[in-house]
C-alpha cells in the first residue's frame, strides 16, 4: 500500500527459499543480514572483520536487495567505456581503469601502480580525503545559491528599473501630440525592450548555470550521505573520483564567475516635451543601460583542528623535533626528525622545497620527492644568529636583526641588505615580492626595500601592533598581521590604499603568522599554540 515500506529481507535468507527481516547491512558483501545470519557473518574468519551497519524498517532507509541500486547513483561502469565495469585504478594517474581503458590507456600501458579497484577503495568512506570533500562540495553548493539568490535579486531590481523606465516613457507619450506615438515606440521602447531581453537572457543563463552547478552539488551530497548509510567502499571511492572531478571543474567556474558578476541598472533621458515640439529633429532621449561589475563572496573556508599543522611549529620527542607536511585540508602528508628547535621555517615557490632554521643557526634543506616523504638534502651553518627566513622562486632570505641576508636558493653567493632606518630595532616579519622587492616590519611600520637599497616607509597606524607576518598574493597586494592588535591589514597595489581586513569579530585570536596560497587565493592565519586551528579564508579583491 502507498506509504507503507515493504519490510527489508535478508539476503543469503532469502537465496535458501526463506523471508527473514534483515537488521544489518554488510558494506563490504554489500548484502542484508537477519540477527542469525550476523552472528553466522561474525564468526566466520573470512567475515568478521566486515563493517555492519543498523537497517531502519521504514520508508526511508528499505535495502531490499532486489532495489538496492535505486538507492545509490553512483555508477561502476568506465566513464569512456560506459559498458564496461571498473575494475583497476591507477594511482599514478589518478585514475580509474576498466579491461578496454588499460588496452587503450596510453599513459597507464606501462604504469606499475596499477592496482585492483577493490583493493584501492578499503577504507575509503572512513578517509580524511572522503570527508574533507564533503566539505568542499558543501561550499560549492552554498556558493552556487549565493549566487542563484543574488542574480534573483539582481533581476528584481532590474526589472522594476524596466518598469519604471517603461512607465516614464508613457507617460512622456501621452504629452506628445497623436503623430509622434509611432516614431517614440520605433525609438525608446525598442531600446528598451532590446536591452531588457539582452539582460534577461544573459541574466536567465547565469541563473541556469548556478542552478545547474546547485543541483549537481546537491546531488553529489545526497549520494554521500546514501553511500555513508547503505554504500560500499568502493562505491564511496568511486564518487569520490567523480567529486574531485567536479570540485576542480567547478571551483574554476566559481572563481571565473564571482570575479565577473554584473549588475545593471537601466535609465532613461528624456527631452522636454516643449523643446521637443518645437524642434522636431531634436532626439527623444536616451536609454542608458549600465553594466556594473562586482564580487559575490564565495563561502568562507573551513577551520582544520590540525594538531602540528601550524607553518614553524614542532613536537619534541626526546632530543629531537618533528616538521609535519600537511596539505591545505589539514590531511598529514609526511614529517621528518631534526636535530634541535626549528625557529622558521618557509616553502620554496614550486610545491616540493623547504627550509627550516633550527636554533637560530643552522639551515635544513628539506626536499619531497614524488611519493610525498619529506628527506633533508643538505645542513648549512650560519655564521651569525639568524630569526626569520622567506625565500622566493630562486633566492633565500634571512633576517637577522634589521639586516637580510640574501643567498641563492641552495645557500649560495651570499650579499648583504642592511635597513638605513633604526639599526637598534629588529626585522619583526618579512616577504619578498615577485620583482625580489623585500618587505619588511621594524617597530610595526611596513618598509619596502628595492634596487638592494631604495627603502621606502610605506604603511603605518596605531591600528597595527606588534607586527607577526607579512605575505603577498599574486597581485601585489600587501598583507600585514598585528598580534597584539588582533587584525590583519592589507595595502592594495592598485590604488596603495590600506584597509582592514580581519578583525577579532572574523575569529582572530592574536594570529602569530599568515600565509598565502597563490594558486588558490586562500589567506591561512596560524597561531603559537599547534592546538589551536588554523583559520582559512577565501580572498576576493
Amino acid at each position: 500500500m502507498a506509504g507503507h515500506a515493504m519490510p527489508a529481507i535478508c539476503g543469503p535468507c532469502l537465496e535458501g527459499g526463506n523471508k527473514n527481516p534483515s537488521v544489518k547491512w554488510c558494506t563490504i558483501c554489500e548484502e542484508q543480514l537477519c540477527p542469525g545470519c550476523v552472528q553466522h557473518h561474525q564468526s566466520l574468519k573470512l567475515t568478521r572483520n566486515h563493517y555492519l551497519t543498523e537497517i531502519r524498517n521504514d520508508a526511508s532507509s528499505s535495502y531490499a536487495t532486489e532495489n538496492k541500486r535505486t538507492t545509490l547513483n553512483t555508477p561502476e561502469t568506465c566513464i569512456n567505456h560506459p559498458s564496461v565495469e571498473i575494475q583497476f585504478y591507477c594511482k599514478k594517474h589518478d585514475i580509474m581503469l576498466c579491461d578496454a581503458c588499460l588496452g587503450s590507456h596510453h599513459s597507464c600501458n606501462t604504469c606499475s601502480d596499477i592496482v585492483p579497484i577493490d583493493l584501492a577503495s578499503n577504507g575509503t568512506k572512513n578517509s580524511q580525503n572522503f570527508h574533507s570533500i564533503q566539505t568542499e562540495i558543501t561550499n560549492i553548493l552554498q556558493s552556487f545559491s549565493a549566487i542563484l539568490a543574488n542574480k534573483q535579486t539582481v533581476e528584481q531590481i532590474f526589472s522594476n528599473e524596466v518598469s519604471s523606465a517603461k512607465k516614464k516613457i508613457v507617460e512622456i507619450r501621452l504629452e506628445l501630440v497623436r503623430y509622434l506615438e509611432e516614431m517614440i515606440d520605433k525609438t525608446l521602447l525598442k531600446d528598451v525592450e532590446s536591452q531588457e531581453k539582452e539582460v534577461l537572457n544573459q541574466l536567465m543563463k547565469d541563473k541556469t548555470f548556478a542552478e545547474d552547478g546547485r543541483k549537481e552539488a546537491t546531488w553529489f551530497l545526497d549520494e554521500m550521505s546514501s553511500i555513508l548509510n547503505t554504500g560500499s567502499d568502493k562505491q564511496a571511492f568511486m564518487l569520490l573520483q567523480r567529486m574531485k572531478a567536479f570540485k576542480n571543474i567547478r571551483d574554476q567556474q566559481l572563481k571565473e564567475m564571482s570575479y565577473n558578476m554584473q549588475a545593471y541598472s537601466l535609465k532613461v533621458e528624456l527631452t522636454d516635451p516643449v523643446a521637443l515640439c518645437s524642434k522636431m529633429e531634436l532626439l527623444f532621449g536616451r536609454v542608458n543601460m549600465k553594466s556594473t561589475p562586482y564580487n559575490v563572496n564565495m563561502v568562507q573556508g573551513m577551520k582544520i583542528s590540525a594538531i602540528c599543522a601550524t607553518p614553524g611549529e614542532a613536537i619534541k620527542t626526546e632530543n629531537l623535533y618533528t616538521v609535519f607536511l600537511f596539505n591545505d585540508a589539514g590531511g598529514h602528508i609526511s614529517d621528518i626528525k631534526i636535530p634541535g628547535t626549528p625557529t622558521d621555517s618557509t616553502a620554496v615557490p614550486g610545491g616540493s622545497k623547504a627550509i627550516v632554521l633550527v636554533d637560530n643557526k643552522k639551515l635544513l634543506f628539506l626536499e619531497k620527492d614524488g611519493t610525498g616523504t619529506l628527506h633533508c638534502k643538505n645542513i648549512m651553518k650560519m655564521a651569525k644568529g639568524c630569526n626569520l627566513i622567506t625565500a622566493s622562486w630562486n633566492k633565500l632570505y634571512i633576517a637577522y636583526k634589521s639586516e637580510i641576508i640574501v643567498m641563492d636558493i641552495n645557500g649560495h653567493d651570499v650579499q648583504y641588505l642592511k635597513t638605513l632606518k633604526m639599526h637598534d630595532l629588529q626585522i619583526q616579519a618579512f616577504s619578498v615580492g615577485r620583482d625580489d622587492e623585500v618587505y619588511y616590519a621594524i617597530a610595526d611600520r611596513l618598509y619596502c626595500m628595492k634596487d638592494y637599497g631604495e627603502e621606502v616607509c610605506l604603511y603605518q597606524t596605531q591600528d597595527l601592533k606588534e607586527v607577526s607576518g607579512i605575505v603577498l598574493d599574486t597581485e601585489g597586494n600587501v598583507y600585514i598581521c598585528g598580534k597584539k592588535s588582533n587584525n590583519i591589514h592589507v595595502l592594495k597595489q592598485k590604488d596603495s590604499s590600506a584597509q582592514v581586513l580581519l578583525r577579532e569579530g572574523d575569529g582572530l585570536q592574536r594570529p602569530s603568522g599568515i600565509c598565502f596560497d597563490k594558486f588558490r587565493n586562500k589567506l591561512f592565519v596560524y597561531y603559537e599554540s599547534s592546538y589551536d586551528p588554523i583559520q582559512v579564508y577565501n580572498v576576493t579583491m
